[in-house]
């Protein structure tokens, strides 16, 4: 029979090809984890018996088989973001689109359970390794501008890639009380990395004299990078229990993070050219490292019922309550302060569409699902979520620019193959917002260059999900079968030695 570590070692191989999930700092359900759970639109702290209860409610983990691997691939077959307007200059505007499709294994989780058998059959303990991704924002724009000006031409243009990504890390341990009570815990260590890249151009067209000199009276380029890395861990406590066959009821606890190491690093180039009235230029170049940086994980508070309704029909809900991160006073502060270079008296600039500190409110958000066995062993899987923003509302005009503030609903729906050991899902996610972002001015002279303007997003993904929860039975079926061939093998006779025959007759006998 197969043992624990050799399961580590399938999970550790998985684990160095795991990918992402899609998310964002304000949205804490963008997209439901798990084999079943994503199925059923994350309404899964009350069934939790599948490897993903390490996340949703560690206490379930007692109510998987004796040894499973389960693991997801999601395929972004939809995704767009776009801010109206949102890149505004003295000869025009643009909206900010972004649209993506790439393919993203999200979770894998492995399980084993513990100790000896009680009278219902079931060990006591269980432990189990994951990882998955709770956030990701990939977010890229690269739009232009060109219009009539008293002079030449004039082109402005803006490129933004910006990509956030955090990862979990957890070991788990569960406990069963009773036949009705079961307890959990798992401890996270979180990896929360960020890049932020802009491009800024701004000149006239056609603005080159024969002799390489400018005709433009201004001409500018500023480009911004920045990165953080931030480490932390948090817990997650769940409890199960059961209040008959048909209900049974969970509460999971998380803690707010707490804070280990954060990194920043900042770059920042401007290059400004005078040429037709005053043949000067100037150029701004800076870097720093080694700046402190947070992203801390707010508490959550995660409450589900599930109830059989009939024997093929299984109803679950979840109400979920996130607690908040800083303040407007007391702002978490994503890059630490930049020192200020003596001969410019100038500090390095984060971007235009980037913020170097948030805060988030207090948040909620609410899932349906329901799971229906099918004939011949298939399974269907449904559901509605929620995936509210907890952004601070965006104001009609600032000096400084504010996260997107957006809203969504999303549905999902699932068909499984389900047999001893194995169950396989194909589905489709449907997710859809609508909120506000801010629209950036590039003109200087404006006090207020950010506006509010509406935001939407849109996005469908499909998903396959599989779990392997029979490995230690069908380990022992094959032991089984080659213990039954040598048997058979040592009943059997050895082969004598006969004698030469001289006709076909003594051959015969």
């Amino acid at each position: 029979m197969p043992r624990f570590p050799s399961c580590c070692a399938l999970f550790v191989a998985t684990l160095l090809r795991c990918g992402l999930a899609r998310a964002d700092p304000y949205h804490q359900q963008t997209l439901p984890l798990g084999q079943r759970a994503v199925g059923m639109a994350g309404a899964f702290t009350a069934v939790a018996d599948d490897p993903s209860a390490t996340y949703y409610n560690p206490a379930g983990l007692v109510l998987t088989n004796d040894l499973a691997l389960s693991a997801s691939l999601t395929l972004q077959a939809f995704d767009r973001s776009t801010v109206a307007g949102g890149y505004r200059t003295n000869v025009g505007k643009a909206s900010l689109n972004h649209s993506t499709g790439t393919s993203l294994p999200t979770f894998i989780s492995a399980i084993k359970l513990l100790g000896r058998h009680g009278d219902d059959g079931r060990r006591r303990h269980a432990v189990g390794l994951s990882t998955f991704t709770v956030s990701q924002r990939d977010v890229s724009y690269d739009v232009e501008t060109r219009g009539p000006t008293t002079t030449l031409p004039r082109l402005e243009t803006l490129q933004v890639k910006h990509t956030e990504r955090t990862v979990w890390y957890g070991a788990s341990y569960a406990y069963r009380v009773n036949e009705r009570i079961s307890l959990g815990l798992s401890n996270f260590f979180s990896l929360s990395r960020s890049s932020y890249s802009e491009a800024r151009l701004s000149a006239d067209e056609g603005a080159l004299n024969p002799d390489g000199s400018s005709a433009s009276d201004n001409n500018s380029f500023d480009g911004r990078d920045g990165k953080t890395n931030v480490k932390s861990l948090l817990w997650r406590i769940g409890v199960l229990y059961a209040y008959s066959p048909r209900l049974q009821f969970g509460l999971m606890v998380q803690t707010a993070s707490v804070h280990l190491r954060g990194t920043a690093s900042v770059r920042d180039r401007s290059l400004i050219t005078h040429g037709a009235t005053a043949p000067v230029s100037s150029v701004f170049n800076q870097s720093e490292s080694h700046l402190t940086s947070h992203n801390p994980t707010p508490w959550e508070v995660r409450l589900g019922s599930r109830y059989a309704l009939y024997s093929w029909l299984t109803l679950a809900i979840d109400a979920a309550l996130y607690g908040p991160s800083g303040s407007k006073s007391r702002p978490v502060v994503t890059i630490g302060p930049r020192s200020v270079d003596p001969e410019t008296n100038a500090a390095p600039q984060i971007g235009a569409l980037q913020t170097d500190s948030y805060y988030r409110h207090w948040n909620g958000n609410v899932s349906i699902g329901a799971s229906a066995v099918l004939p011949r062993t298939v399974r269907l899987r449904a559901g509605l979520y929620t995936d509210l923003s907890s952004a601070p509302r965006i104001p009609s005009s600032s000096a400084r620019y504010y996260d997107p503030d957006v809203h969504r609903i999303g549905a999902t729906v699932a068909v499984g193959l389900q047999s001893e050991g194995f169950d396989i899902a194909l589905g489709m996610i449907g997710l859809a917002g609508l909120g506000h972002a801010m629209a950036f001015n590039t003109d200087p002279d404006l006090d207020q260059r950010y506006q509010r303007t509406r935001a939407t997003d849109r996005m469908f993904l499909l998903f396959v999900n599989g779990v392997k929860s029979a490995i230690s039975t069908l380990a022992k079926h094959a032991e089984t079968g080659l213990m039954k061939i040598k048997g058979k093998l040592a009943d059997e006779p050895e082969p004598r030695d006969e004698p030469a025959s001289s006709s076909p007759e003594q051959a015969t006998e």
